[in-house]
This record gives structure tokens, C-alpha cells and sequence, in this order.
């Protein structure tokens, strides 16, 4: 009789362990993501500025919720995220999905401002190829096009001005190089260039000068003398005006 009672005993001991054990297991498993919380972490991570864990976290809300509302908060988050960890061709990516995907969405001027953003991050390391140049004032005059009432218009306009300062810049060294190296016909296509496109560029005076003196060293003696004429006429100021009546006076 005692021998059964402790059978019992044990068996019930056994069932109670058990019991408990799966009962903590339960305790210690986390609870199913949601996209509603997903979004909630990524954006409380997001003010401690840790980009690549909100990366992390909003990856997994679009791959496991696509189809959640969520998705549109969270892949304009994401494409912040990467722009502000300097990852402009991946930021670019977001802004343009988010934009192709919601053109209706009152958050879309801002994405597409933002994606202008990134081919003017880009422009610091293009060096001589301004092609993130000519693609940011392509996409800021988007902004211009689609939103002109939206807050990022008069910033998208400022950007387009540098954008067009930093070519004419690229264009101007490069038809000095010309110049210096005694390769004339290539200064002046690019010292037109300058002046047709960039004509409030700071340099126009100097463009005109050595555009003449192109001419001239190419005895095109004509147009080196419209060139002289339209610096002395259009900036009677510069400091290149006395040479070009030197040379003007020097023209057979």
C-alpha cells in the first residue's frame, strides 16, 4: 500500500513538473510580430538614431507584411534611414518605390524631394562626371513640376541652382584644361557651352575672354573679335576688358 501511494505521488509529481515546465516555455516565447508593432519599434529606434537596426526591423515588416498599411510609413522610414546613414543610391531606390507606389499619398513631394536629395549626395563623388548633377536637377524640377505648392518647392528651386553652379564649375574647369594644354577647339565648344547654358555663372567675363583668345590662337580672327567685342559691350568692368581691347586693336 505504501509502495503504491508512492507511485502515485511520484506520477503526480512528474505531471506537475511537466506542467510547469511547459508553462514556462509558453512564458519565455515572445509574442507574434505584428506590422502595427514593427513599425512602433522601428520608429522608437529611430529616434536613438540606430539606423541599421531600424533597417533591420522595417525589412522585416515589408518582407513578412506587404500588404499591411503599415508598409507605407514604414518604406518612406526606410528610405530615411539609408539616407541618412550617407547610403544615397539605396535611399534613391525607397524614395523612387515609394513614389511610384503612392503618387497620391501626402507624403509624396517629400519622397520625391528627398530622392532629388540623394543624386545631390551624390554629386560629391562624381567628380568630373556630373551625370548625379544633371539627374538631381531633373528630379528637384519634378518637385517643382508635380508640387509647386508643397513646402520642398522653394528648396527644390534653391537645389537646382547649385546643381547648375557645380556644372557650370566642371564645365569651366575643364575648358580652362583645354585652354592651358593649347587645345583650342575643345576650350571652345565647352566656353559656348558655358555661356549659352550658364550665363549668370560668376566667370562669363573670363569665359568670353578666353573663348576670344581661343579664336585667336586658332587665327579665326572674326569670331575672336565678336567674343572681345561682347566681353568689352556686356562687363566693361571686368579685368579682362583692357586685354581684350588690346587684342581687339591687335586683330588685322
Amino acid at each position: 500500500m505504501l509502495n503504491r501511494s508512492k507511485t502515485s505521488f511520484r506520477s503526480l509529481l512528474a505531471l506537475l513538473i511537466l506542467a510547469l515546465a511547459a508553462t514556462g516555455c509558453a512564458a519565455l516565447t515572445p509574442p507574434p510580430k505584428t506590422p502595427e508593432g514593427l513599425l512602433k519599434e522601428a520608429k522608437s529606434i529611430f529616434k536613438g538614431n540606430n539606423y541599421p537596426e531600424v533597417i533591420r526591423t522595417l525589412n522585416n515588416l515589408l518582407q513578412e507584411f506587404p500588404d499591411s498599411p503599415e508598409r507605407v510609413e514604414g518604406l518612406l522610414l526606410l528610405a530615411h534611414s539609408h539616407y541618412l546613414m550617407d547610403e544615397y543610391l539605396e535611399a534613391k531606390f525607397h524614395y523612387e518605390r515609394f513614389v511610384e507606389l503612392y503618387p497620391a499619398h501626402p507624403k509624396t513631394a517629400q519622397a520625391m524631394y528627398y530622392r532629388a536629395l540623394c543624386d545631390y549626395g551624390l554629386m560629391d563623388t562624381a567628380l568630373r562626371d556630373q551625370t548625379a548633377a544633371e539627374n538631381a536637377i531633373r528630379n528637384f524640377q519634378k518637385v517643382l513640376d508635380e508640387h509647386p505648392e508643397s513646402p520642398f518647392a522653394s528648396k527644390a528651386r534653391q537645389k537646382i541652382q547649385d546643381c547648375k553652379k557645380s556644372l557650370a564649375d566642371n564645365q569651366m574647369e575643364i575648358a580652362r584644361f583645354y585652354y592651358r594644354t593649347s587645345s583650342f577647339l575643345s576650350a571652345i565648344n565647352r566656353f559656348q557651352t558655358i555661356i549659352n547654358k550658364y550665363p549668370e555663372s560668376p566667370f562669363i567675363d573670363e569665359a568670353y575672354f578666353l573663348l576670344g583668345e581661343s579664336y585667336f590662337f586658332e587665327q579665326n580672327f572674326e569670331n575672336a573679335r565678336k567674343s572681345y567685342a561682347q566681353l568689352v559691350k556686356s562687363y566693361p568692368r571686368s579685368p579682362y576688358v583692357r586685354e581684350a581691347r588690346s587684342r581687339l586693336r591687335e586683330i588685322p
